[in-house]
């Protein structure tokens, strides 16, 4: 579920989910929310090294930056 067939990347809405956001946010609300889970998941700020944290941390900077930088994306 969530996965684009053809290139095997997550669809535009799974990338809202990600930082828990409806589709209809705006581009600073994705900013804002990027920055709050940023910290949230941050390696410095996790107790131990966690991977499944760490890729929760990655998923959340790969959301943030398509749906800010992909020229298919409007707010």
């Amino acid at each position: 579920r969530g996965m684009c067939s053809a290139a095997n990347l997550p669809l535009l809405s799974d990338h809202y989910v990600t930082l828990g956001l409806s589709t209809s946010s705006r581009k600073a609300d994705v900013t804002r929310r990027y920055r709050e889970l940023a910290l949230q998941y941050h390696p410095d700020k996790l107790p131990k090294a966690m991977p499944e944290l760490e890729k929760k941390a990655d998923e959340v900077y790969f959301a943030k930056s398509y749906l800010l930088f992909d020229p298919s994306t409007s707010f």
